[in-house]
């Protein structure tokens, strides 16, 4: 069998990235118009978990993608990331719960 070219790779590599993409911009499931409706208030429900489940399912698979092509972030090129990590405990903070832990 042959290998596959570099181009031909390359495009495959594109093409899953758009994939994963468009799966965690998929929009969430409009509510149904009538609340009052039982069934219709099922169908959405389990739609709802439906789409949870993708998109979990996604961002796992985003991850992975990510990790495995060796892509990283920098907490001080990305604020969105940065506001995480100052939400984070510090070493100073974790070590007093745990003195307080019995």
């Amino acid at each position: 069998m042959a290998r596959g070219t570099e181009e031909q790779l390359g495009g495959l590599h594109g093409l899953i990235a758009e994939e994963l993409l468009a799966a965690l911009q998929e929009p969430e499931p409009a509510a149904p118009y009538d609340d009052e409706d039982p069934d219709a208030r099922k169908a959405w429900e389990s739609e709802m978990r439906a789409w949870r489940q993708r998109r979990s399912d996604a961002r796992k698979d985003a991850l992975r993608f990510l990790k495995d092509n060796g892509i990283t972030a920098s907490k001080e090129a990305n604020p969105a990331l940065q506001s995480v990590a100052d939400r984070l405990p510090n070493r100073d903070d974790l070590e007093r719960l745990m003195e307080m832990t019995p």
